[in-house]
């Protein structure tokens, strides 16, 4: 079996043990919105614009139902890390030529990657419809046609290329914060997520408080605020101007501006803390055989 081939077989695993709740979250807002629309009423502000009120709308969708993703992840972590060793199905994954590394690394992979990207894309393709929907029940049927859809569509196009992009981005500065508490869950089991949340907050804030070196929460914060204007575009610009117009251009000065902050000396840690996190949970996957 070559290394293509197991990878998948470990990913597909986790599709097929987590997809019920995967789809949920990727269609279920939709239907929620649909019957929302039906049964529902909008309020809209008499200055504001359909076309506005539209691209307003989209990206609302889009970011709640991402933002649901990520905070699934969030409740998740702690469990996927005992998960093989509690069921037992590590005996079976040590009867195949199965690498601990890989499969580790297929289940932050599935979870902290291509879920919440999955999730994303699927948001965005509704968005327009959710839009619309909105925008009918707000301001009538007839004000979409007041809506400039060639404006929509490349707005849509430099949304999608901005998340694709941010969305990775948004998972190397999660996974910063979430592979410590998987890896924590690991050896401390129950205890795991308790420990490391409270040394990291009252270690942190004695550090602050008694010995001015506010530095361990200062790093906290700013991974948890890359994380945030990786994942939330425009939220780093300073009063933008989010019209359909120059909606397409903002978006792309924000993408540079995320990868840009690569470079940043943040950065380094988070790929020591990632570092250190896979090989605790590595080696304690193999300890666990």
């Amino acid at each position: 079996m070559t290394f293509a081939m197991t990878y998948s077989t470990l990913l597909r695993r986790e599709w097929l043990q987590h997809r019920t709740g995967w789809l949920v979250l990727a269609f279920g807002p939709m239907v929620l919105m649909v019957c929302g629309w039906l049964f529902g009423q909008v309020q809209v502000d008499g200055t504001e614009s359909a076309a506005s009120f539209f691209a307003i709308s989209a990206g609302a969708y889009v970011l709640a139902v991402t933002g649901l993703a990520w905070l699934t992840v969030g409740f998740q972590v702690a469990g996927l890390a005992r998960r093989d060793v509690q069921d037992r199905s590590i005996e079976f994954w040590r009867s195949l030529p199965v690498s601990d590394s890989a499969a580790v690394s297929a289940t932050l992979v599935a979870h902290l990657v291509l879920m919440p990207l999955a999730v994303m894309l699927v948001s965005l393709a509704f968005s327009v419809v959710v839009a619309a929907l909105l925008v009918s029940k707000g301001f009538g049927m007839a004000a979409l046609g007041a809506v400039p859809m060639g404006e929509v569509g490349s707005a849509l196009l430099a949304a999608l290329l901005r998340m694709a992009v941010g969305l990775p981005l948004a998972s190397f500065w999660a996974a910063a914060l979430l592979m410590p508490i998987m890896a924590a869950s690991a050896w401390l089991k129950r205890w795991g997520a308790p420990v490391v949340l409270g040394v990291v907050g009252a270690g942190g804030a004695l550090l602050k408080n008694a010995y001015d070196m506010p530095f361990v929460l200062d790093t906290v914060h700013g991974l948890f605020l890359q994380f945030s204007v990786a994942l939330v575009p425009l939220s780093a610009m300073v009063q933008p101007d989010p019209t359909l117009t120059r909606l397409p251009a903002l978006l792309l000065q924000d993408l540079q501006a995320r990868l840009a902050d690569l470079a940043h000396p943040l950065s380094l840690v988070a790929v020591v803390l990632i570092a250190g996190s896979f090989a605790l949970l590595v080696l304690r996957r193999q300890r666990a055989g």
